[in-house]
């Protein structure tokens, strides 16, 4: 089997390649406007999509111009501004987000599985190839969906594969990380070894 098509390390039993697309045939943006008194989201590098009534710092708005924000609803990706390690967020909760972000979902949903989707876009692997075909970033710029449409990723063409990665790290890891503070280092290099080692 070729190498190039899985990763050094995966769980028993899975053994078939993994697919290769771009991300237009994986995922579709759209903006949905039509909403009532959602709250309004923030979307942080280190807490991901929360409320913004919710962070401590105070985000001045201007309540007339919401009726232009998206709806955000519980596990759409969004892609917010000027980042790479913070630019690509799993929602969990529903809300409203800035008209400047972009929301997207699964062509398909019931053949992937979200939280392997929210650890693969933050891999080193992945930046490196967002940072290629993203220009001015630094400048102000927004990663658009274009931009990332364009990109060729690799998966496991099974869900059930996406979905033990993805409890991996969403249930495991991430949790052991919040719950043992004195083990945080160790856990933190564990995890960074994992995310090399499980995606392509």
């Amino acid at each position: 089997m070729n190498d190039e098509n899985q990763p050094k390390v995966r769980f028993a039993g899975f053994t078939d390649p993994w697919e290769q697309r771009k991300a237009k045939e994986v995922f579709k943006s759209f903006s949905e406007k039509e909403h009532e008194s959602y709250p309004v989201l923030s979307v942080t590098q280190d807490q991901g999509v929360v409320y913004r009534d919710n962070l401590d710092i105070d985000i001045k708005y201007d309540p007339a111009t919401l009726s232009n924000y998206k709806v955000v609803h519980p596990y759409d990706f969004v892609i917010s501004l000027r980042s790479f390690q913070g630019g690509f967020e799993l929602s969990e909760i529903l809300g409203i987000s800035s008209p400047a972000y972009t929301i997207f979902n699964f062509i398909s949903r019931e053949n992937h599985n979200c939280y392997y989707w929210k650890f693969f876009f933050k891999t080193y692997k992945f930046i490196e190839s967002l940072k290629k075909v993203t220009f001015g970033i630094r400048d102000g710029k927004s990663i658009s969906f274009t931009e990332f449409s364009s990109l060729k990723l690799c998966f496991p063409s099974t869900y059930e594969e996406q979905k033990q990665i993805g409890e991996l790290f969403n249930k495991i890891v991430d949790n052991l990380i919040a719950a043992n503070q004195v083990k945080l280092d160790k856990l933190k290099e564990m995890k960074k070894w994992l995310m090399q080692n499980m995606f392509i």
